[in-house]
């Protein structure tokens, strides 16, 4: 009797464990099934249906480490950032020595746009892992989203000498010159990776350095480069009214703004902000105001109205200018270029007073301007005050100005036949 006992015993025992081996079994097969098909939608971008059967996996076996990874790797497709966030946290607690984790936790926080916590991370991975190019990367991204951008050239430094073949890496390399100020450095780097590789993104970004060199025709062979690698990106196309404006072409500038306009591709009322600019550099004032209506119609904006009221000015039209400048100031306060036109319209009605504190104003917000000291020049004739006069003009001289237009007012008369006037501006006396 007690043999047969125990014979049962050992039946269940034998029993109980088979089944137990065969319900593991299962979980296991149940358990990797789940990965592979949520890994399959990961790959579709079916990223609710991922999550989905990577939840089910974890009620599997909730603490493996790796299926909170893949659920974070779910809502980062689907942009649910702190879903992902919350999961990629459990799966570096279960495990801390895991560099993946460390990097998916890095990327979450690109997009959070929290750089501190990008920096902090990829601290630790170079903690576990020494030679991480990824991690200087981040680092060194992280560093130029922050502005300190010399802390970016020095991860990024490091990033390339651990791996010279991370185009990326040169990428952000160029970049962080630019932000430097060094585009002589950022050129050279263009050009060599440009030899390497047909890159429209690169001929892009060499165009924009060349025209901050101000060389032009280069930046034009870049620009037909990136046109040709990219016929549809009309943003890129615009370009060349850019370049042909800043080159004072205005006429084939005019030409090609025409060709956007004819074809129905402005949406925003850009190119008829443009070709108003266009139209102020060839006087055609008329004409500027009436394509100003278009962007002031659809965007509103105190740029507009302000340089509207310009157009009106040149008109002496000076009722509407001030309707305009009002307008734009209510719009925006900041704004340098609407004080100096109402200096300029108050000095075209001869109230001096107000037209001085209006241009000290526009100063006071921007003394890179030349046309303010023009304008400062224009009140020290009315006040003749000579000295002072001409040496605002040399201000002037010694900044970008935009238009020579207030050279035609009257009280230039006063001087412009002065040696002196003509030495600093030639070129308005071949005019009259």
């Amino acid at each position: 009797m007690i043999i047969i006992l125990i014979l049962i015993v050992l039946f269940v025992i034998i029993l109980i464990s088979f089944i137990l081996i065969i319900y593991k079994k299962y979980k296991i097969e149940n358990f990797n099934k789940r990965i592979k098909t949520g890994e399959n939608l990961l790959d579709k971008k079916e990223y609710e249906k991922a999550i989905n059967e990577f939840l089910i996996a974890k009620d599997i076996f909730p603490k493996n480490f790796t299926i909170y990874q893949l659920i974070a790797k779910g809502y980062f497709g689907a942009e649910d950032f702190e879903e992902a966030l919350k999961n990629i946290n459990i799966a570096i607690e279960y495990s801390p020595q895991n560099v993946e984790s460390y990097y998916q936790r890095i990327e979450i926080f690109v997009y959070l746009e929290d750089f501190d916590n990008v920096i902090k991370n990829c601290d630790k991975v170079l903690e576990l892992k020494e030679l991480s190019s990824e991690a200087f990367y981040y680092k060194a991204y992280a560093y130029n989203e922050k502005g300190d951008f010399k802390s970016s050239l020095i991860n990024i430094n490091k990033c390339i000498n651990l791996n010279p073949s991370m185009r990326e890496a040169y990428k952000l390399r160029i970049k962080t010159y630019i932000d430097l100020d060094r585009k002589e450095d950022a050129l050279k780097e263009l050009n060599e990776l440009i030899e390497g590789y047909s890159d429209k993104e690169l001929y892009y970004v060499r165009l924009k350095v060349y025209m901050d060199l101000k060389e032009y025709d280069k930046a034009m062979e870049d620009l037909n480069k990136v046109c040709e690698l990219d016929p549809k990106n009309l943003n890129v196309h615009f370009i060349s009214v850019t370049i042909y404006f800043l080159t004072k072409n205005y006429n084939k500038a005019l030409e090609e703004v025409n060709k956007f306009i004819s074809n129905g591709d402005d949406k925003d009322g850009r190119c008829y902000y443009i070709r108003a600019n266009i139209y102020l550099k060839l006087r055609q004032y008329k004409d500027a105001i009436m394509d100003f209506n278009r962007p002031i119609k659809i965007n509103n904006g105190g740029k507009d109205y302000n340089n509207r009221a310009f157009a009106y000015i040149r008109l002496n039209q000076y009722e509407n200018a001030i309707k305009n400048l009002d307008k734009a100031i209510e719009i925006d306060r900041t704004l340098p270029q609407i004080y100096k036109n109402y200096a300029h319209v108050f000095l075209r009605l001869a109230n001096v007073k107000e037209a001085e504190r209006n241009i000290l104003k526009s100063i006071e917000l921007d003394d890179t301007i030349g046309d303010n000291y023009i304008i400062l020049a224009e009140i020290n004739l009315y006040n003749e005050d000579y000295e002072s006069c001409y040496e605002n003009l040399r201000q002037a001289k010694n900044r970008e100005i935009n238009y020579y237009d207030y050279f035609e007012d009257e009280i230039f008369d006063k001087i412009r036949y002065d040696k002196e006037f003509i030495e600093l501006f030639p070129d308005e006396i071949i005019k009259f």
